[in-house]
């Protein structure tokens, strides 16, 4: 049994998977939906169901555009895959904004 002491304990955040654009937003319906009513957290659960479907287009838009880039392309078209991969990136690594 590994303690917090032992040379091969591993922290769990090691572990922990990176962050996606949905966790704030996720995180906050769950904390309210703790010390609130299904109707007062409805504003969360909505958000959060909003970025997890616009999350899941994300990576839809992703397959395909890799899809693309096994193919044969000319120059502009594979540069113009690759920004808008390079966009998808940035936007998944921001978080969702949480509602007030």
């Amino acid at each position: 049994m590994s303690s917090n002491n032992s040379p091969g304990f591993v922290k769990n955040e090691s572990r922990r998977p990176p962050p996606t654009m949905c966790d704030s937003v996720r995180a906050a319906s769950l904390k309210c939906s703790e010390t609130n009513s299904k109707h007062d957290c409805q504003i969360f659960f909505e958000a959060a169901t909003k970025c997890r479907s616009e999350k899941t287009k994300l990576e839809d838009e992703e397959k395909n555009i890799k899809k693309y880039l096994n193919g044969e392309l000319t120059d502009i078209q594979r540069i113009s895959l690759q920004n808008r991969m390079d966009e998808i990136k940035i936007i998944k690594s921001k978080q969702y904004p949480v509602p007030n």
